[in-house]
């Protein structure tokens, strides 16, 4: 019985140890990290159930687009420039606006593409109701984090054929870029508490095409919601001129002409500064983007040495009853 008593398998079990301040400390870091994350995860499920009273066509295929949860990682840099962020490279970087409360779109005058730059200019309310709110948390509490957006040459040539296709020409001077602003087929990009330009971009090329312009709005609406920090455009859009001077000065910029002309020539694109962004901004930017990108309403270039998405925006983008066709964009553009 003795040597039973003191067999190893026998020994009276050690008192618990005491832990450390330091193990105290993470312990109550590691619960308010579970709780924090159970909190996100139930105000995400709640956005989610608000706005499924009033869908978008590509809310539905939001989730499903995102992959499985990856640990958070910073994102390597790209090995390839596009030059589509040229511009927003040669300028300064602004100092911070004060945010403002963001207002009802002013009366728009009535002219032959109203109904378009009216469209382009959503009320505070529209943009609440449709507001998409990507999942950004696992049920863990983990960052997801989509892969990066990047380009390829097919697509900078797909986003020229995409112009071709709905008669977007590329604009060739200041007197050009005035005549489609007068007709409407170019609209103001709104400033607002959500949205942003850099003050250094020309006055007369704070504009886009109606349906790039009310893209701006709607994912800059939804980017305040959930971070209450505004999106910057730093560039939107060009005329030939402006790209020939680029590509003297910059050597990223993209072509005049060709398959690969820059995008912004047509007014379809803008780009939209990366700079300050947190990973779960850029997160949240990838998977906004995603799906809008796989129903063919976009195509993305995620620049990494200029530090921008540069986004095209298509046609289809807008409600099928508000799209014109194209061959009537030069039927009614005025001439001087």
């Amino acid at each position: 019985m003795e040597r039973i008593r003191h067999h190893p398998l026998h020994q009276p079990a050690a008192p618990a140890r005491r832990l450390t301040p330091a193990e105290r400390g993470r312990a109550a870091a590691a619960r308010q990290s579970a709780e924090l994350a159970a909190r996100i995860e139930a105000d995400v499920e709640a956005q989610a159930r608000t706005q499924s009273q009033h869908p978008r066509p590509y809310a539905s295929s939001a989730e499903a687009s995102l992959q499985p949860p990856a640990p958070i990682v910073r994102t390597p840099a790209a090995h390839r420039v596009d030059g589509f962020g040229a511009e927003g490279a040669n300028l300064p970087a602004p100092a911070p606006l004060e945010p403002r409360d963001p207002i009802e779109a002013a009366p728009v005058p009535l002219t032959a593409e109203a109904d378009l730059e009216a469209l382009a200019h959503p009320t505070t309310s529209q943009l609440a109701a449709e507001a998409v709110q990507p999942r950004l948390y696992s049920s863990s509490g983990r960052l997801i984090l989509p892969a990066p957006l990047k380009g390829s040459h097919d697509v900078l040539i797909h986003q020229n054929l995409m112009a071709d296709d709905e008669g977007l020409s590329r604009i060739q001077d200041d007197d050009e870029l005035d005549r489609l602003r007068d007709a409407h087929l170019l609209v103001e990009l709104p400033v607002s508490a959500s949205l942003q330009i850099n003050p250094a971009l020309p006055a007369n090329r704070r504009c886009a095409r109606p349906w790039t312009v009310r893209f701006a709005a709607d994912i800059a609406a939804a980017f305040y919601a959930r971070f209450h920090q505004p999106l910057q455009i730093n560039s939107a859009v060009r005329t030939v001129d402006v790209q020939l001077r680029l590509e003297r000065t910059n050597g990223n910029a993209a072509p005049a002409e060709g398959e690969t002309a820059s995008p912004h020539l047509t007014g379809q694109a803008i780009d939209f500064a990366k700079h300050g962004m947190s990973l779960a901004q850029i997160a949240w930017m990838r998977a906004y983007l995603l799906p809008l990108m796989n129903s063919g309403q976009l195509d993305v270039e995620e620049e990494f040495q200029q530090a921008c998405f540069h986004i095209s925006v298509y046609r289809s983008y807008l409600p099928a009853r508000h799209r014109s066709a194209p061959h009537t964009l030069v039927a009614q553009l005025p001439t001087r």
